[in-house]
């Protein structure tokens, strides 16, 4: 008896600590969400630890009720571990690979980690959500974030973004210097930073209005199953402020610009109204009436889908409309460019995290743009693991599926009178916690949120908790798991055409909301009565894991990043010894990455630029300079957009000295980039000037009619030479200490017509 009661007693700590974690986690990724190349860059790794740590104790102290694995557990498991084959196998990890590296070992694992914590977090989460008290807060937590952002959303839209569209007009060059961006006027680079300005929609905490988005309808489907299953239970004003809520929602929505998410926004509120009506499942008796309710709901539905679709068309940005053809164009060119490096690569696909460097080898000549993924969840999985993950992936929804369609058992439907259980104070305090260190790490790291959004959203954000939290902890079970899956389809419709797939503020939502629609309620464990080996084996196999995570990722990436940032302060304060050894130690101390190494680089190209040619140490510190170079290009795997880095550091130096190495390294280095960017008109371009000095005027001019080629497919006004600014290919001198010189491509290349 004392042994089952000490047994429960950690059963039920070890649901609070996970429960905890897990919504400070939530709220924390709301305030730094990490886009997609800051995942790989190591943004998303103490999220990635978070995950596999809930994991960790959800599996030591397994909490009531204990769940055996099942199918889905299995394959989630399955498709983050060949997402890490993938990552080592593609760049170089694994020698008895047969091709040479394609990728950066440190961007690919960076990105596989996050593939673990998602199957951590669905597994973990099947078990922690069986109460539907959990449930129900964890629901109104993704309520009152979403809704905090859709504010924050607003404040962008009518006051910020005017703000910074009006500095613009003011000084343009100022603007674009606070944006830390490399764009002078008359460029393709100036180009896009001025239509993102002054064309772009609100991002909220994102870097892509399309991420922001799709957290948006967690929130208006969470709000929106309130109303449709608590509306005759509420008084007129609960009716109205919730009302008020969806509204804020939707017009945060609307804002964002994204033609995806307001499509599945409409499927969403769909599909919640259809399948909440019975009808579907009614007896024959009662089929007719609930058919009835069911196509007036969709009735409503419909006909505010269409006024919000005229309002829109008549007062909203009419490109946004007339555009939407092009960009669904875009979609079906990046999908058959997956679909032709997966033929070349098809066991394990890119990579993790390395799609964009190989996309640009694959790239239609007709196509613009320069993406970071397919803007499609499908596609995504299979460029980072090849055919296997996607199989892997296409099971997973089909049983996933099964799953969520079986009929909520009536366990657990206690509560509804709106009282607290003990159970969902840790998904309290684990978001007030996680609140709290939003603003303490801030503060500590010199990154706070954007204060003049934070002065309305956070006041709004605490009284809509207040507010919202009686109603949603009022919900039955069915009314839960009916919005779980609503928002969840809202998530994968939308996801089917936008990235954010490996954007942990977007993906952390996808699998809560999966563990909720596919939770193991009611089933035995097969394994409490088994061996002690049975019974640790998995929580051993996630501390060892969690042990894996902190030696081969974690601590190097964290060391690198804290000499990278006191480089950059030594070198503001122009402490030039403290900036090389500061950069070295970076270097030193992960010896995957490629950023310090090329900032290392950096570093010996300016002391030889800014040297006379007869300084005594210039020989030394050309020999360290080549190393690192050739180091980042080892570590980058074939990048193109690291080897034009490197190839640009060299036109610079033969621009200072003009001796004829430094021409031909530039022109081995170029080479590479054209042959990884056969589509890319700068990068032809630039050879074509290239070639011109080293007086093949055979080449330049084959390599010029391709820039000028390229230049005018697609019809893209950025990609014409005249916006193209390449490096001059001759010997300057000291001018070009201040800075490289470039000119219009379309002048260097004798095509002025």
């Amino acid at each position: 008896m004392a042994e089952g009661r000490r047994v429960n007693s950690v059963s039920a700590w070890g649901q609070v600590v996970a429960l905890a974690i897990l919504a400070g986690v939530a709220v924390y990724v709301g305030y730094h969400p990490s886009d997609s190349i800051a995942v790989e860059q190591g943004d998303g790794l103490w999220f990635s630890l978070m995950g596999i740590a809930i994991a960790t104790v959800v599996a030591a102290t397994r909490p009531s009720p204990a769940i055996a694995l099942d199918r889905l557990d299995g394959l989630a498991i399955g498709l983050a571990g060949w997402m890490m084959l993938a990552a080592l196998v593609t760049t170089g990890g694994f020698s008895f690979y047969g091709r040479p590296p394609i990728g950066s070992l440190r961007v690919a694992t960076n990105e596989a980690w996050l593939w673990v914590a998602g199957a951590a977090i669905l597994v973990a989460g099947r078990r922690l959500f069986a109460q539907v008290e959990v449930q129900r807060a964890v629901l109104a937590i993704g309520v009152i974030i979403s809704m905090g952002l859709a504010v924050h959303g607003l404040h962008q839209q009518f006051v910020s973004l005017p703000a910074n569209r009006a500095a613009y007009q003011q000084d343009p060059d100022a603007v674009v210097r606070m944006a830390g961006m490399d764009a002078a006027a008359g460029t393709a680079e100036r180009m896009r930073f001025e239509n993102r300005l002054f064309d772009g929609g609100p991002s909220a905490t994102f870097a892509l209005a399309n991420s922001f988005a799709a957290v948006l309808l967690v929130g208006i489907a969470g709000a929106a199953g309130v109303i449709r299953f608590r509306f005759s239970q509420m008084p007129m004003w609960r009716r109205w402020i919730w009302g008020a809520v969806v509204l804020i929602g939707v017009a945060a929505m609307i804002a964002a610009r994204s033609r995806s998410a307001t499509l599945a926004m409409v499927i969403a509120i769909g599909w919640l109204w259809l399948s909440s009506s019975g009808w579907l499942s009614a007896a024959s008796s009662r089929a007719a009436l609930q058919r009835r309710v069911a196509l007036k709901g969709l009735a409503a539905i419909a006909v505010v889908a269409m006024v919000g679709g005229a309002c829109v068309a008549v007062f909203g940005n009419r490109e946004w409309i007339e555009a939407a053809p092009a960009s669904l164009a875009f979609r079906f060119q990046y999908w058959r460019t997956t679909l032709q490096m997966v033929a070349d690569h098809p066991l394990w696909g890119a990579g993790p995290g390395n799609f964009q460097s190989l996309y640009e080898r694959y790239r239609e000549s007709t196509a613009t743009e320069q993406i970071s993924d397919p803007h499609n969840f499908f596609f995504e999985t299979l460029a980072s693991g090849g055919w296997v993950a996607a199989a892997i992936l296409v099971a997973m929804v089909v049983v996933g599926i099964r799953l969520s369609l079986r009929k909520p058992p009536s366990v657990g439907n206690a509560a509804e009178d709106g009282t607290a259980s003990a159970s969902v104070q840790p998904v309290a305090v684990g978001a007030a916690v996680g609140f709290v260190l939003v603003w303490m790490i801030g503060f500590a790291s010199r990154s706070v949120p954007d204060l003049d959004a934070s002065l309305v959203v956070v006041p709004f954000a605490l009284a809509l908790a207040w507010f919202a939290w009686p109603d949603a902890m009022r919900l039955s079970r069915s009314a839960v798991h009916t919005i779980a899956v609503s928002g969840l389809l809202g998530l994968m419709v939308h996801l089917s055409v936008a990235g954010g797939w490996t954007v942990p503020g977007v993906a952390v939502w996808i699998w809560i909301l999966a563990a909720m629609t596919t939770g193991t309620i009611g089933r035995a464990d097969l394994g409490s009565e088994s061996s002690w080996i049975r019974r640790w084996a998995l929580p051993v196999g996630c501390v060892l894991l969690m042990v894996a995570m902190y030696v081969m990722s974690l601590r190097p990436v964290g060391a690198e990043k804290r000499w990278l940032a006191t480089a950059e302060l030594a070198q503001a304060t122009g402490q030039i010894g403290r900036t090389r050894v500061s950069l070295e130690q970076a270097a030193a101390a992960d010896g995957w990455a490629v950023t310090p190494r090329l900032w290392l680089a950096d570093f010996y190209l300016w002391k030889m630029i800014l040297s006379d040619e007869a300084d005594g140490d210039r020989d030394e510190t050309r020999r360290r300079w080549a190393e690192m170079l050739e180091a980042a290009k080892v570590r980058s795997g074939e990048n193109p957009s690291v080897y034009r880095q490197i190839g640009v550091a060299q036109l610079h130096l033969y621009q200072r000295f003009g001796r004829p190495e430094d021409l031909q390294a530039a022109e081995k280095t170029f080479a590479d980039v054209v042959r990884w960017s056969p589509a890319n008109q700068w990068a032809m371009a630039q050879m074509a000037e290239i070639k011109r000095a080293v007086g093949d005027s055979q080449a330049s001019r084959e390599f010029a009619d391709q820039a000028k080629r390229l230049s005018e497919l697609g019809g893209n006004l950025e990609r014409a030479l005249y916006l193209q600014s390449i490096y001059v290919v001759r010997p300057i001198g000291r001018e070009v200490q201040g800075g490289p010189v470039r000119a219009r491509a379309d002048q260097l290349l004798g095509l002025v017509p």
